[in-house]
This record gives structure tokens, C-alpha cells and sequence, in this order.
């Protein structure tokens, strides 16, 4: 059945009008903010006193606080001794995103230090940035002499030497222990943990006392919060034998004293070891070798210089080493 035109004409109308009607109905999208902006927190740091060959790190985190993504393109540094790592740029950062950069100071010479890190992006507020303060502090301990030597030291006795240990920093320094190695060294001094104020000096004594013969090296260690700890002293000394001497004094009148001889052959020939008369009647011998079988005598010395026959012979064995 066909419809009248006029039908016809109506629907197509009402048509039109409901796809123009339509045509307005247009979801609006949201468009993204165009605003970019960084943040850093902290905006200062202070690394407070830093010694010398040391270093102090803070952690620094950046933060895109505005909807559009920022591209961090550079950060630049200021400041001796002042660092930046943590971060491979070009970096970017949406809405919201963060990244952290670490910051460190390791100061060179000693004294006040500023600086800065500038965070260079091409965010609004660029460049951000975090102010930097720090001091460099030299802890440094010296000692004097700068080395022990003992020389020859007889088994059986013992030998002191000093050390004298100045603060020859701009930091007070905290010596917390003092200790020595080698066979038959020691040290002592006043009582550990001790403060040493700039300039301020100490004394330590160290002790050699040899149980076996020969050489021997060591050291004494001080160790502290200076930059150069420990503090190694090197030693150095010999342990020797001596062989000790008696007689019988002489009942003849006008004795003033005695001269000691030695030989390596039993029955001589004898070598005098005493430089003058010895008054006593025992005596000392410092200057044996170990493992050596020595030979002794001794003679009365009168007023006039004139001497007696030997005495008998003493054997003595030095022990080896």
C-alpha cells in the first residue's frame, strides 16, 4: 500500500529534526592540564662538619605536582665538594610521579662550603632548586718521633721509649684505643676513650722487653675518629743474652779492683771487656752472641795498675737464639 506524499513528507521531516537534534548531543572529553611544575624536598641541607677524605649523603626527591608530564633535562651542581647521582636524564615525569637524586658532600680542603642543585626541566617553575651548606673538618693525628728504635736490649731486662701524639687537625679528636704488636712490646698512656681539643697532645710510653734474642719489629696502633686512623708507630729493637759474672774478692792488700777477660777458646788467649777497673766483684757481660761458649778470667787490679795472675776459668753457653 503506498502512503499519501503529504505521510511521506511528515516522517521525513520528523526524521531530520530527531538526526539534527542528535547532532548536538556531543560528549565533551576532558583535556589535559597544560600546567607543569617540579617540586624538591628538602629545599635546603646542611651536612653539618665532614671530615676531610669523607663523605655525607641525602636523599632529595623531585615530584611533578602538576597534571602535565615535565622532562627533567639537566641537573647542575654548585659548590666544592658538593655531588649529585641517582638519575639518568633526560628524565620524564607524569602527574603525581616522583624520582629521588642523592646528594653527597665530600669535602677537599677544610672550611665553610655552600652550593646548589638546580633541577633545569621545562617545567614553569624551573629550575628547582635545594640550597647546600657544609663544613670540611681535617681530623688528623701526628705522632713524634715518628718511629721507635729500642737498639739492643738484654733479655731479662726492659726499655722504655715515648710517643707524643698531637691533634694536628681543626676537629677534636676522640682516641678510643692504643695497642702493640711484636714479641715483647707493650704500650700504656692515660685511659682510653680520650679527648684531644686542636692542638692538644698526649704522651703514650712503649715497652721493650725481650724474651728470646734478636731482631724484632712491631707497632703500636692508635686508633680514633681521625681521618688518617690508625696512627701506626713502627718499632723496632733487639733482644740480646748477657752473661752475669761473681767471684771471690781477693784477700791480697792494695786491691782497687778488678779487669774481666774473655775468650772463645778455652785457655785463652783472653780480651780485657772492661773499660776500667770494676770495683765489685760481679759483672755484666751485655756483648755476647747467641749460641756462643765464652770463656772467663778475671785479675786483681793494685793501686799502682799491676795486675794478678788470672783466676780460674768460668764457662758460660749462651743460649740460641
Amino acid at each position: 500500500m503506498s502512503l499519501p506524499a503529504r505521510y511521506v513528507r511528515f516522517q521525513h521531516t520528523k526524521l531530520l529534526r530527531f538526526l539534527l537534534g542528535a547532532m548536538f548531543i556531543i560528549p565533551v572529553m576532558a583535556v589535559g592540564s597544560s600546567v607543569r611544575a617540579l617540586s624538591v624536598s628538602p629545599k635546603t641541607i646542611n651536612f653539618g662538619s665532614v671530615t676531610l677524605g669523607k663523605s655525607v649523603n641525602y636523599t632529595v626527591s623531585v615530584t611533578n605536582t602538576a597534571g602535565a608530564r615535565v622532562k627533567i633535562s639537566q641537573i647542575v651542581v654548585s659548590g666544592t665538594g658538593f655531588m649529585v647521582s641517582g638519575l639518568s636524564l633526560p628524565l620524564i615525569l607524569h602527574g603525581g610521579q616522583s624520582v629521588s637524586l642523592l646528594v653527597s658532600f665530600a669535602p677537599t680542603v677544610t672550611g665553610s662550603a655552600t652550593g646548589s642543585v638546580s633541577v633545569v626541566s621545562n617545567a614553569s617553575n624551573s629550575p628547582a632548586t635545594v640550597a647546600l651548606s657544609g663544613t670540611g673538618v681535617s681530623i688528623q693525628l701526628t705522632a713524634s718521633p715518628s718511629s721507635l728504635s729500642f737498639g739492643s736490649v738484654t733479655l731479662g731486662s726492659s726499655s722504655i721509649l715515648p710517643i707524643v701524639v698531637t691533634n694536628a687537625g681543626n676537629a677534636t679528636i676522640t682516641i678510643s684505643q692504643a695497642t702493640a704488636t711484636g714479641n715483647g712490646f707493650s704500650v700504656s698512656g692515660p685511659s682510653l676513650p680520650l679527648v684531644l681539643a686542636v692542638g692538644q697532645n698526649t704522651s703514650f710510653s712503649v715497652t721493650f722487653a725481650p724474651t728470646v734474642g734478636g731482631s724484632v719489629t712491631g707497632n703500636v696502633s692508635l686508633a680514633s675518629n681521625a681521618s688518617d686512623s690508625p696512627l701506626n708507630e713502627p718499632l723496632s729493637a733487639t733482644g740480646v743474652h748477657s752473661v752475669a759474672l761473681s767471684w771471690t774478692a781477693s784477700t791480697s792488700s792494695g786491691v782497687v779492683g778488678y779487669d774481666v777477660y774473655r775468650s772463645t777458646i778455652s785457655g785463652g788467649p783472653y780480651t780485657e771487656i772492661n773499660s776500667t777497673p770494676i770495683a765489685g766483684t760481679s759483672y755484666t757481660d751485655p756483648t755476647v752472641g747467641s749460641g756462643q761458649t765464652y770463656y772467663y778470667v778475671t785479675a786483681a787490679v793494685g793501686s799502682g795498675g799491676a795486675e794478678s795472675a788470672y783466676s780460674n776459668q768460668a764457662i758460660a753457653s749462651v743460649p740460641s737464639p
